[in-house]
């Protein structure tokens, strides 16, 4: 079962899209409950998170990058995350 919560719309559309893509995606993964918060902010003027999945052994932060590209993830400690060779921010 999948839970979710939007703590209020996205504003760009292809951000919202890909945050929908993300529940169809753990809907369709019936064997494993999960949780799913978007858009969330911690506290008053900080960064939203784009999108946390919480499940039982779990828990994964998402950035929504509304563009393609190959994603890659050094060991800890090694650098950033880049998309198309091109760090995140």
């Amino acid at each position: 079962m999948v839970h979710h919560f939007l703590a209020s719309p996205f504003a760009d559309a292809a951000r919202a899209g890909q945050y929908a893509a993300v529940l169809a995606a753990l809907q369709a993964d019936a064997t494993t409950d999960s949780l799913l918060l978007g858009n969330l902010v911690l506290e008053d003027g900080a960064a939203s998170l784009d999108a946390v999945v919480v499940r039982p052994h779990g828990i994964t932060l998402l950035v929504l990058v509304p563009r393609g590209g190959r994603l890659s993830i050094p060991a800890l400690g090694y650098g950033r995350w880049q998309l198309n060779s091109a760090p995140l921010p």
